[in-house]
This record gives C-alpha cells, structure tokens and sequence, in this order.
C-alpha cells in the first residue's frame, strides 16, 4: 500500500482537545482522511506498510522475488518507535497495533502486550510470552467458532513441553546442580547444556506452528517503556536477541533510543568488570572506544536502522507541506471550535503571555511548538478550558506554563511558590541565576526562550 499525498490539497490531521485520549488525539479508527486523528500519521502510514510488506515476504515465497528489494537481515522482524519522554509512543504502538489486528481478514494477531514498568513479579519476561501464547492457542482450542486440528494441537503442545528445559536456565542466580554428587553432575549438566542451546530453536518451531494453528501469519509481541527500568529493559533486548526473531514474529517496541544507549552501555560495565579498569587505567580511552563500538553495533543489530519510526516534535511537523494540523476544542460553555494550530498556539502567547512582536513570538511559536507532544497538547487542554468569549485569560495561561515547566524550574533550584505569590525578590534572584549559569549577561535578562534549551518561562 502506497501513500500518495496531494501536495496542492494538505490533508488535515486534527488534534481533538475535547476528548481524554491526550497527547495524541484520537486513535487511528476513522478512516475519513479528510479528518485525520493521528497526528504522527505519516510515521504511522510507513510503519504499517512496511510491517505488511514484510510479513508478505516471509508468508509468500513465491513473491520473494518480487519483493527481492526488501532488506532480509534473516533476524525476524523488530520495529523501534523512538521518541523522547511524552512524545506520544504509547497511543502510537496502540495505533500501530490495532491497525494491524482488527481487520478479520488480518493476517496478523496480537500475542501480548508488555509494560516491564508493569510487571509485579520477578519471574523472567519470557514467561510472560510464553503463559500469553498458551493461553491465546487455548481460547482458539475451545472456541466455537474455530476449529483447530487436533493432530497439529497435540504435536504443538508437545513442542510446548519441550520448553521445560531450557526455561531453567533463565534464572541466572539459582543453580540446581549445586550439592548433587558428580555423576549427576555431568549427567543433568549435560542435559541442561542441550536444552539450553536448543531453547531458541524449540520456540521458534513453536512460534511457526502456532501461526498454522491460528491460521495467520505472525504473531505480535508489543513491548512498552521498556527502556525506563533498567533491570527489566536488559532482560527484554536480551530476549528479543536471542529468542524473539523469528519471520513469524512482528516486535514492536517502544523507547528513547538515548535511555536504550545508556541502558546497553551500563550492561556491557557490568559484564566486563571494574577490575578490568582498575587494572589496565592507561587504556581507559581505548576501552570507553571498544564500547562506543559494541553500543552502537549491539543497537544497529537489534533495531535496524530501515525498522526504525521516530516521534518528531510538533514543531518539525508542522513544517510538512503534506498536513494541515488544526486544534478542536471547547471554549469555555460554547460549542467545540476548530482551528488551525499554530493561529492557536498566537492567540494564546499574545493573549495569554502578551507577546506582541513577531519576532518575539516566533521565538516562543517555536520553543512552546519543541516541547513534548504531552506537555504541549495539556497546556492547550487546560488553557483552552477556561476561555472567556473565546478569549484566552492570561492569568490562568501564565498558571498553565508554570505547571508546565515546574520540573524545570525546581531543577534550576527556583523557588516556584514564590513565584506564584509574585515575589519580586525571588524573582529577580532566579533571573540573576539562570543569566549566570547560561553565561548570557548582555541578553538573558529579557528571558526570551531558547529552543534548543529548556529555559522555563518565569514571568
């Protein structure tokens, strides 16, 4: 499926403030595209058409040479979604996902979807995927309106059991082997070993067979934020390298591709040891090099560069001559109102923050626009809820924007009570502050916002 864009006629992607489904508007149900709902919707466009094509290749090998100018890596297929904090990645993978799975012709099914944040037990995640596998096989089993072959059932669900051994081995720090005499030793030593080397063929054949019983061609695994805890996030780009690609599995996963680079670089620390630091300290710039290079190739590996989607802010896309973004919003009592969103974003800086010049408010149109998706689309919801006649009330924007940036405010050890009570004392205080520690002394007093900079707005 090709996306063709009329570059004469924009397509218009509303941003729908009146509803609880934030920072991203609606979900990508409506299939009127004069009425978009998903503001990253080209991303959304090309992530899809590429998980088809892919899953196509894989499913038809007659078609494999037509399609021989598709990238086959052999490792299964693993798509990134990259965005920084509050870029919208949740609602895009929710998109992403029933997209792909809705359809009753779809040929693809979700297996599980894995929040590692949310996770309250300590077992390794690939239980998770496995206990989901059994249990979406044994709804099939035992429902109605589907017939599973029970010949095929009986032979998955030996395959299944075959998992048993290898599954010991997830769990690093017990080892029942300690206390047994040695020719038990060796004798379950050995078929430990085997199980262990045989685990990720085991349930690849597993993952194949499952698709035939289900009668679809791969199974999705949606993976969420797994780069926010760092025992977890190890534990998932470990599975997903070792067991997790197989051409009938689509892996979709969710993160900041910088918190992943962090959380890659502290696991390869912790293999290697501080001694190995402490005793060569002459080589410590050729070893922080070999992992840079391990880093960077470890991450190329389990995320390709072409299976990657990043979340750009509203700033850059707005920039496409492709989209038209409007805001739909309830102002005060009145009926939802619609307009375009950067005539928004300049009703609300020159209302709200009385900024007159268009110099100026460019300087703010395009700092407020370089903010995560969240924190922009629930300034205009909360601005936007206590409009009178339609007019935008400064002192409940100014309130909004402190809310807004108040993280950044205490990081700069700012006394944000103060503030709100109009100090003057502590406002000139935080004012000498910041000026001092950006080094602007000749223009800094005048607060104007830095994009590439997360200045907070004081006044």
């Amino acid at each position: 499926m090709t996306m063709l864009v009329d570059l004469i006629t924009p397509k218009t992607i509303i941003l729908d403030l009146t509803t609880n489904n934030l920072p991203t508007g609606n979900d990508s149900g409506s299939k009127d595209n004069s009425k978009l709902r998903l503001i990253q919707y080209e991303a959304f466009e090309k992530i899809c058409e590429d998980i088809n094509k892919r899953v196509e290749y894989y499913a038809n090998p007659t078609r494999q040479k037509e399609l021989s100018d598709f990238n086959d890596d052999a490792r299964g297929t693993v798509f990134f979604i990259d965005g920084t904090r509050g870029a919208g990645k949740t609602t895009f993978l929710k998109s992403v996902t029933k997209e792909l799975t809705t359809d009753n012709n779809s040929k693809l099914a979700l297996l599980i979807e894995i929040d590692p944040t949310q996770v309250e037990t300590g077992e390794h995640i690939f239980l998770s995927v496995l206990y989901k596998l059994k249990q979406l096989i044994d709804e099939q089993k035992f429902c109605r309106h589907f017939t599973i072959d029970e010949d095929k059932y009986e032979s998955w669900r030996k395959q299944f059991k075959k998992l048993a051994g290898g599954l010991q081995l997830l769990d690093e720090k017990n080892n029942p082997l300690q206390g047994i005499d040695e020719e038990a030793f060796l004798n379950w030593g050995l078929e430990r070993a085997q199980s262990g080397m045989e685990l990720a063929v085991t349930f690849k054949k597993l993952i194949e067979d499952s698709c035939v019983l289900l009668k679809k061609d791969a199974l999705i695994i949606s993976i969420d934020d797994a780069d926010t805890n760092f025992s977890k996030g190890k534990q998932v780009l470990e599975m997903i390298r070792r067991y997790l690609d197989s051409p009938h599995l689509v892996v979709l996963i969710t993160g900041d591709l910088q918190l992943y680079s962090q959380l890659v670089r502290d696991h390869y620390y912790e293999h290697m040891g501080k001694t190995i630091f402490e005793r060569d300290k002459h080589r410590s710039d050729e070893q922080i090099k070999l992992i840079d290079h391990l880093e960077d190739q470890y991450l190329k590996k389990l995320f390709p560069l072409h299976q990657r989607a990043h979340l750009t802010p509203l700033w850059d896309l707005m920039k496409s001559p492709s989209y038209e973004y409007k805001v739909q919003y309830a102002a005060g009592a009145s009926d939802p109102l619609t307009k375009p969103l950067d005539g928004i974003i300049d009703q609300l800086l020159k209302e709200g923050l009385y900024i007159k010049g268009e110099r100026d408010l460019s300087l703010y149109r395009e700092f407020l626009l370089k903010q995560p998706l969240r924190s922009v689309t629930q300034l205009l919801k909360f601005c936007t809820q206590d409009m009178e006649e339609r007019h935008f009330s400064s002192k409940h924007v100014v309130k909004g924007f402190r809310a807004m940036f108040r993280g950044s405010l205490h990081s700069h050890q700012i006394d944000v009570n103060a503030l709100s009570a109009g100090d003057i004392n502590a406002l000139n205080d935080a004012v000498f502050r910041v000026v001092l520690e950006d080094g602007e002394f000749d223009t800094g007093s005048y607060l104007r916002p830095q994009p590439s900079k997360e200045i907070a707005l004081l006044h």
